[in-house]
């Protein structure tokens, strides 16, 4: 079998030059953008923070949809599914390798962000280490949250892309070769239609289950909620990976 440490790098690589690329792609968009709006405007003044702030935004948009990309080629393409190893460790190990990629592009582009705020902003900085916050403020617990519902969300969108892919493919296997893709994008919008239903249904049970909770009590039910749905989605994805899902040669 092959080791975690050799599965990771295998599957990691690929979307590390990936976002190498976009990284690339998003300086080299920054730096035109500077020089035409400079040149328009004079560059005394600029604000370098807005300009980031509009890029970065595009960027993460463009890899978050990249690595969805790169997450169904290993759930389809034979060079990853005959690597000796399980459905459930192939299928762990690329949504991690997945949202280590995207932690760095997100790493190097707040990084980039944060500069061009003391660029922009000299005093920002100096105002932020002054604030008295205390551990025992609520803030801390609401930052806290939102950190949860952000990594929630992004690892549920590739959850769920792999998800429609994957039934998709299985339930097409039951209809005749004939016009293969046109069936498959009905069965796709079927598919969608149906997430969206079961989705209204999950909130619907959210509001039923905190209703009787307040304040942070109904924050947290719906994060263990949000949790447990998307862990059912991947117990699916690895179950329809394992029997339902031929590699392509």
């Amino acid at each position: 079998m092959t080791s975690f440490k050799n599965l990771f790098c295998a599957l990691w690589k690929p979307k590390l030059r990936t976002m190498n690329r976009i990284l690339l792609l998003w300086a080299l968009a920054i730096v035109v953008t500077w020089v035409v709006t400079g040149w328009s405007q004079g560059y005394r003044g600029l604000d370098y923070s807005g300009l980031l702030g509009g890029w970065t935004g595009i960027g993460s948009l463009v890899g978050l949809v990249g690595l969805a990309a790169h997450n169904e080629r290993v759930v389809r393409n034979d060079s990853f599914r005959l690597i000796p190893v399980s459905a459930t460790k192939l299928y762990l190990t690329n949504l991690l390798a997945t949202f280590v990629a995207y932690l760095y592009l997100c790493t190097v582009e707040t990084v980039a962000f944060g500069l061009s705020l003391v660029i922009t902003h000299p005093g920002i900085w100096r105002q932020a280490f002054q604030m008295n916050l205390s551990p025992d403020e609520p803030w801390l617990a609401m930052g806290l949250a939102v950190v949860l519902v952000l990594v929630l969300l992004l690892l549920g969108s590739w959850i769920m892309i792999t998800l429609i892919h994957l039934v998709v493919n299985a339930l097409s296997a039951f209809v005749p070769g004939v016009r293969q893709r046109v069936i498959k994008v009905l069965l796709a919008i079927v598919v969608v239609w149906g997430l969206v239903y079961l989705s209204g249904w999950l909130l619907n049970l959210q509001t039923y289950l905190t209703r009787s909770f307040s304040g942070d009590g109904t924050l947290w039910i719906s994060l263990a909620l949000m949790a447990l749905a998307e862990a059912l989605a991947v117990a699916v994805n690895i179950y329809l990976l394992k029997h339902w899902t031929e590699a392509r040669y």
